[in-house]
């Protein structure tokens, strides 16, 4: 037996009746939106990664200024003798300008929710909201009612005729011997 109810528009909910034994029914409850557990958990895990992300960011900031500064330095003290030596500190130099310039754009986009994330325990509560939702989930998964009346008796199992079963007893010559089978007869 399929009971099919419709639900918002965004979502439509189809809820199949299994009889597990003659009086318990199982409900299977199928939802063709996406879970709320996997909703928060690829939330709180793309904003893990962005918060990664821009802490990953301003180290390599730091670390680039580093090389960009020791680059700088080489080329106030050295005397250059050919001209692709040169070059070849330029394009390194230019590299770690545009590496730089990236990371900071990045983080100029991040910082707000870097702000908002790792300031506030949101995430660790979302985690939370995240266990409590499987835990009704699994609740929901094991959800069965067993019915009080056998009103859906005729309906999952159709009434059989009774049969009526009659012996018969194969006649011996004992029995017709007998008194009573004579005055029968």
């Amino acid at each position: 037996m399929i009971i099919r109810t419709q639900g918002t528009q965004k979502e439509t909910q189809v809820i199949e009746l299994k009889q597990k034994t003659s009086h318990m029914l199982h409900y299977t409850v199928k939802y063709d939106t996406r879970e709320p557990i996997n909703v928060i958990r690829e939330f709180t895990g793309a904003i893990r990664d962005m918060l990664s992300k821009y802490e990953f960011n301003k180290l390599r900031i730091v670390q680039i200024e580093a090389e960009m500064t020791d680059l700088e330095h080489y080329m106030e003290i050295a005397s250059y003798k050919k001209v692709p030596e040169g070059y070849k500190l330029y394009r390194k130099y230019t590299e770690l300008r545009r590496e730089r310039r990236a990371c900071k754009n990045e983080n100029d986009l991040l910082q707000p929710i870097y702000e908002h994330f790792n300031a506030t325990p949101v995430l660790n509560k979302l985690e939370l909201v995240q266990g409590e939702c499987a835990k009704a989930k699994g609740a929901i998964d094991a959800r069965t009612y067993a019915t009080r009346t056998d009103v859906l008796d005729e309906y999952l199992e159709p009434k059989k005729e009774k049969e009526v079963v009659v012996e018969l007893k194969p006649v011996s010559d004992e029995d017709t011997n007998d008194e009573s089978m004579k005055e029968a007869l």
